[in-house]
C-alpha cells in the first residue's frame, strides 16, 4: 500500500505519523512526502534530526519524500546517489529516501514520476545558505532529464509526486506572482510553468502535491458551484454512445445530415484535428481509482459513467476558446459552429446563434426548406445498428 502526505517540516508536524493518528500503516507499506520533509534543515546534522530519523526509521513502512523548498540543499546534495525501484535515490537513513527529480519509479505495481521544488513565497523573510537556498528551483538539466525519463515511458505515468503545483493550480489559488528574475540565477527553471508543460502531454492518473498547506481535490473539472469548469471533450464509437444516451441516460437524439462535398470533408477532418491535438487525455475517477468492479461507487460522476459504459476517452483543452467551459454558456454551440464554419457562409448562415436550442431550431427550419444544405433528419428513441 502507498500513502500519501506532504510538508511535515521535519519536528514542527512529524507527529501527525505516530501509531495513533496514522495506524493504518503496516509492515512493507510506503509513505511517500511531498516535499518539506524538513529532516535535513539544520546548517550541520543534528541529534534532533538524528532522533527523529531513526524514529521514522522504526515504523513499519518506508518513507519517501521530495524535496520542497524547505530543505537544506547544501547537504542534501552531499548524500550518495544509488539506484532502488527503477531510479535514482538518495539513502538518509534506514527505510528513509530521497525521491529525486525526474525520476520514475515502480512502487506496488505503479510507474511513479517525482519531482521535487518549489518557489519559497517567504523568501523576503528568509537567509540564504541558512534557511533559503536557489536550488529550490530545478536547473534546466534537471527538466530535461525528466522529459527523456517521460519519454522511454511513452508518457504514461501511474502517479505524479511534486511539491509545487502546475501553473494554472498554483494561479487558482493565488500564488502566481514571482518575477524569476530578481531572485533566481539564469539556469533556472520556472517549476510551475515546467509541471504545466508536462500536465498537458503526459498520461496520468493521480497527481499529488504539497506546498501550499490545503487539503484540496482538485481531480473535478468544476469550480464555482458547478459553473466554471475546465473544457473537456471525449472521443467514442457512434454504435455505443447513441444507445447509452438512450437507454442509459434516458435522453432522445436529433440527428441533421448536411451535404458537403470531399473537399470540405477534408476542412472539417483538419479543423477536428486540430482540436485533438489541443486537448491532453483527462482520466475520470473511476479509471484513475480502479474501480471498474465498484461501478454502483461512481455511477452518480457522469464522466465514470460515460467511459464504463461506451469505453469514452475524455481529453482536457489546452489552450484556447474552450480551454475555460462556462456552464451557462454557449460552448456546445461555439464547438460546433468552429467546426461547421469551416464550410463557409455559402453552405450554412450560422453566425450568431448561441444555444443548443437555438441551433436545433434553425436546424429544423432549414431541413425543411426547399434545397436546402440540411438533407435528412433522424430522431433516435431506438438504437437500430443498420
Amino acid at each position: 500500500m502507498i500513502y500519501v502526505t506532504g510538508d511535515i517540516h521535519g519536528e514542527v508536524d512529524i507527529s501527525k505519523l505516530n501509531t495513533q493518528n496514522f495506524s493504518q500503516a503496516k509492515e512493507g507499506d510506503y509513505l511517500i512526502i511531498c516535499g518539506d520533509f524538513g529532516l535535513i534543515w539544520d546548517i550541520k546534522p543534528s541529534k534532533n534530526e538524528e532522533y527523529w530519523l531513526k524514529w521514522l526509521s522504526k515504523k513499519p513502512w518506508t518513507t519517501l519524500f521530495v524535496d520542497g523548498n524547505h530543505e537544506n540543499f547544501d547537504r542534501l546534495k552531499n548524500y550518495p546517489i544509488t539506484e532502488k525501484w527503477g531510479g535514482k535515490v538518495q539513502k538518509i537513513y534506514d527505510k528513509v529516501y530521497h525521491l529525486m527529480r525526474g525520476e520514475i519509479y515502480t512502487i506496488e505495481g505503479k510507474k511513479i514520476f517525482t519531482f521535487g521544488g518549489a518557489f519559497s513565497h517567504d523568501k523576503m523573510y528568509r537567509r540564504e545558505g541558512i534557511s533559503w537556498w536557489e536550488d529550490e528551483l530545478p536547473s534546466k538539466e534537471e527538466c530535461e532529464c525528466a522529459m527523456a525519463n517521460l519519454k522511454s515511458v511513452e508518457d504514461t505515468i501511474d502517479i505524479i509526486i511534486t511539491h509545487d503545483a502546475p501553473k494554472s493550480i498554483a494561479r487558482r489559488y493565488g500564488y502566481d506572482r514571482v518575477d524569476m528574475s530578481q531572485v533566481y540565477a539564469t539556469d533556472k527553471e520556472d517549476i510551475t510553468a515546467f509541471l504545466e508543460h508536462i500536465s498537458h502531454f503526459v498520461n496520468y492518473k493521480q497527481w499529488y502535491c504539497g506546498h501550499y498547506h490545503m487539503d484540496f481535490d482538485d481531480s473535478d473539472s468544476f469550480h464555482l458551484n458547478q459553473t466554471i469548469g475546465d473544457g473537456i471533450f471525449f472521443t467514442v464509437p457512434l454504435e455505443k454512445y447513441i444507445p447509452n444516451m438512450i437507454s442509459a441516460e434516458n435522453n432522445s437524439i436529433f440527428e441533421y445530415g448536411i451535404y458537403t462535398t470531399s473537399k470540405q470533408n477534408e476542412m472539417i477532418e483538419k479543423e477536428i484535428e486540430k482540436i485533438r491535438q489541443n486537448g491532453y487525455r483527462w482520466y475520470t475517477k473511476i479509471e484513475k481509482e480502479d474501480g471498474y468492479d465498484r461501478f454502483s461507487e461512481y455511477e452518480m460522476d457522469y464522466p465514470s459513467r460515460l467511459h464504463y459504459r461506451t469505453g469514452a476517452k475524455l481529453y482536457k483543452v489546452k489552450s484556447g476558446k474552450f480551454h475555460i467551459y462556462w456552464a451557462l454558456g454557449d460552448n456546445c454551440a461555439s464547438f460546433t459552429d468552429l467546426v461547421l464554419g469551416t464550410l463557409g457562409a455559402d453552405v450554412l448562415s450560422i453566425r450568431g446563434i448561441i444555444s443548443p436550442g437555438t441551433y436545433l431550431d434553425w436546424l429544423q427550419k432549414e431541413y425543411l426548406k426547399k434545397n436546402s444544405p440540411i438533407v435528412f433528419r433522424r430522431i433516435y428513441k431506438e438504437w437500430d445498428s443498420k
